[in-house]
């Protein structure tokens, strides 16, 4: 118990809660809270379902193996279990209570769950389940907060204390985040045909790191979320023990699960197979190895022999089975080489098909384009003539047309050019002409003050 209780205070829930607030998350106070306080009312109920979220995604649940599927048997209060603080009293109000009026409910009822013909997010999916849920109602199972979805959850007011409310349940949150998990490493995987196909055990394995598992995941939660992908997300068709994802951008037609597709899943499963028995046959051969090694330490030459013979006859297996993973793994190739080959084919023909279609169009006719030609020809060549007609009425209207000789006007205007060229070089020259008299000006008074100055000089000696 001190285990699982160290174990629940790795939660992120427990970590950050203090003792007060976790004895009233615990105490048979949650039910009346939902008139008297429902701020606080859905606080704690927010904080129990995030709180059952990470204790069945990290696997602290001891009474299941399931990352998906809480189970709220009769021992779940024991399990949650602190010290000081008591078991929880208010888990049924917890685990029934509707998240919304419009979204399906955080904790649904795993036989419900399995049983549903439609989408868990359709918004009668729940009505058309009522008979089923009923029936499971009188064997004493939870489904009576699906009566609440659809406006019945009066018809058990008075005693809904008192169903029985355990059972095993699935975690809607959690099932989506495995689910997106899952498309996500799907799209890392697609490169051929059977790329897309899986074994009911197949899929196990391959998928169970999106749940947190290391070697293969649960059986329930294998068909909880194969239900959940075909059903509710339409990403994969099921047929028996074959899995398939589709495309949906691709045909209907190509969505279904044919004799090719389980043809191609054999193979691989069979490849898969194989590589199982080659690993497990190295490790035997090195076993041998091994104990042939310690033998003939300890002078055991007998022993050492038998085990060297052993090694020789897993080596000799161990050649063959490599030879027919060598033979399976070309065929698959080849098979998912000539899949690819009908499916570009098949894209062929059906882009010939609707080039036919649109050249049968009767307006691509040879008759029908040269028609077509010599009618955009006539309207090409009237309004030419009307374009010329108004060019020709505008010149009129303005004026631009009367008389004159284009050669005098241009004549007349390279006289005025030259003119006006003249005369600027004319303007240019008297400026320098009149720099040079300034110039000479101006040295003649220099001159005079000069003279002026030595006269002066003379007549004071």
């Amino acid at each position: 118990m001190a285990s699982q209780q160290s174990s629940l205070f790795t939660l992120p829930t427990y970590s950050t809660t203090s003792l007060s607030r976790l004895q009233a998350l615990y105490s048979n106070n949650i039910s009346w809270q939902k008139n008297s306080d429902p701020a606080g009312f859905h606080s704690s109920i927010e904080w129990w379902r995030r709180t059952f979220e990470a204790f069945v995604a990290t696997g602290i649940q001891t009474n299941t193996s399931s990352r998906l599927v809480l189970n709220a048997s009769a021992r779940i209060s024991e399990n949650l279990r602190v010290e000081g603080v008591g078991t929880p009293a208010g888990l049924s109000t917890v685990i029934v209570e509707p998240s919304s009026s419009k979204s399906p409910p955080a904790f649904i009822p795993l036989s419900a769950f399995l049983s549903l013909p439609q989408s868990i997010y359709a918004s009668h999916s729940l009505l058309h389940a009522l008979p089923s849920l009923v029936a499971s109602y009188l064997i004493a199972k939870p489904f009576w907060w699906a009566l609440g979805q659809i406006g019945a959850d009066s018809l058990f007011a008075s005693n809904s204390a008192d169903l029985k409310w355990h059972g095993e349940y699935v975690i809607l949150s959690l099932l989506e985040t495995a689910a997106e998990k899952i498309l996500a490493e799907q799209k890392t995987k697609v490169g051929g045909p059977g790329d897309m196909l899986y074994s009911i055990e197949g899929f196990r394995k391959d998928f169970a790191a999106c749940i947190g598992e290391t070697c293969i995941m649960s059986e329930t939660d294998a068909n909880v979320l194969i239900k959940f992908l075909e059903r509710d997300k339409n990403i994969i068709t099921v047929d028996k023990q074959v899995i398939k994802f589709i495309d949906k951008d691709a045909p209907p037609e190509t969505w279904r699960i044919t004799a090719v597709d389980q043809g191609v899943l054999e193979l691989k499963s069979a490849i898969a197979k194989l590589h199982d028995q080659i690993v497990g046959l190295q490790k035997k051969i090195d076993l041998s190895t091994q104990k042939a090694a310690e033998a003939l330490k300890q002078k055991r030459q007998l022993i050492a022999l038998s085990y060297i013979r052993s090694r020789k006859q897993l080596q000799d297996v161990l050649f063959k089975r490599l030879g027919a993973l060598d033979t399976l793994e070309g065929t698959l190739i080849r098979v998912e080489v000539a899949a690819a080959n009908v499916q570009v084919l098949e894209s062929y023909a059906q882009s010939a098909t609707t080039l036919r279609n649109i050249l049968s169009h009767p307006l691509l006719q040879r008759d029908s384009i040269e028609q077509t030609m010599e009618a955009i020809a006539e309207a090409n060549a009237d309004a030419k003539e009307i374009d010329d007609a108004v060019r020709i009425g505008g010149d009129i209207a303005i004026g631009a047309n009367d008389g004159f000789d284009e050669d005098e006007l241009q004549a007349e205007l390279d006289g005025l050019i030259k003119e006006s060229k003249e005369n600027e070089d004319m303007k240019v020259l008297a400026e320098k002409q009149q720099s040079r008299e300034n110039e000479s000006t101006g040295q003649d008074m220099d001159n005079m003050v000069a003279e002026e100055t030595k006269k002066m000089a003379i007549l004071q000696i």
